[in-house]
């Protein structure tokens, strides 16, 4: 079809096909709205005094009053504690992240001579694929679960610092 100058018009099916994004990138941007959506709806749900409160029982865990008591030095190593915190909890996060990749691939590696002699469809595999990742999470889940007297302390009393650190920064 051609313009009133010539040029060719674009029919609407190719022009959404010329700025058509990657369906991954798309819904990344949709977990990233929803996920700002969810947290501006927390904010309603749970406010800034019950977070102030919560934040203040974190703080008042054995061992940890005891932080950042110096007034000389006090400001400095807070700062220090939460950029170190917030620093270790990303790469805590990448860590996990990888962590479950890896050991979702490998039982999917070890089942995939078992399912090539029976040629699954693609929409079976890939459900089968959800089913190994699900029991990875389930089975991750559960020795923490588990092991959770031996881990959660610490966790605990690290966080409470970053507690004690943040009401010393905004004291």
């Amino acid at each position: 079809m051609k313009g009133h100058d010539g040029t060719r018009l674009l029919r609407g099916v190719e022009v959404i096909r010329m700025v058509r994004l990657p369906f991954r990138r798309c819904v990344c941007w949709l977990v990233l709205l929803i996920g700002t959506l969810y947290l501006a709806g927390l904010r309603r749900i749970f406010p800034a005094i019950a977070v102030r409160q919560a934040i203040y029982r974190l703080a008042s865990q054995p061992g940890v009053p005891e932080a950042f008591q110096n007034s000389d030095t006090r400001y400095l190593e807070s700062f220090g504690v939460l950029v170190a915190f917030l620093g270790l909890t990303f790469l805590a996060g990448v860590g996990l992240v990888s962590l479950f990749a890896i050991a979702s691939t490998i039982p999917e590696a070890i089942l995939e001579p078992i399912w090539r002699p029976f040629q699954p469809s693609e929409g079976t595999l890939r459900w089968a694929r959800l089913a190994v990742k699900i029991g990875v999470v389930l089975a991750s889940a559960g020795v923490a679960y588990v092991y959770s007297p031996v881990w959660l302390p610490h966790a605990l009393h690290v966080v409470g610092l970053a507690a004690r650190a943040y009401l010393t920064m905004t004291a």
